[in-house]
């Protein structure tokens, strides 16, 4: 490799530009499918999680205390059973046991 194309690869992070083989990408370490009626416990579990985290200090924490995994989840199982759209989904990760997302 060039002094020239080795220093534009340092300057712009490599992989992006094919400076480093395919192998050498970053890959995800984690997969998605469409999400169930039977995630939405899950799925209510990480937005609870998620909106306590981040709108601490932005909403009220009475109303971040308020928020109930179950009647989100209720309403998750509802969607997820019966879409407005066909092009409604829910991304989720497959990596058990956790959901992250």
């Amino acid at each position: 490799m060039s002094p020239v194309r080795r220093a534009l690869c340092n300057i712009t992070g490599g992989w992006k530009d094919g400076c480093v083989s395919n192998h050498e990408r970053p890959a995800a370490d984690v997969s998605v499918r469409v999400g169930w009626a039977d995630d939405a416990p899950g799925i209510a579990a990480v937005q609870v999680r998620a909106w306590r985290e981040e709108y601490a200090g932005v909403l009220p924490p009475e109303v971040l205390g308020a928020l109930e995994p179950g009647e989100l989840a209720a309403a998750w199982q509802a969607s997820l059973n019966h879409p407005k759209d066909a092009r409604n989904r829910v991304q989720r990760s497959r990596r058990r046991p956790d959901r992250r997302g």
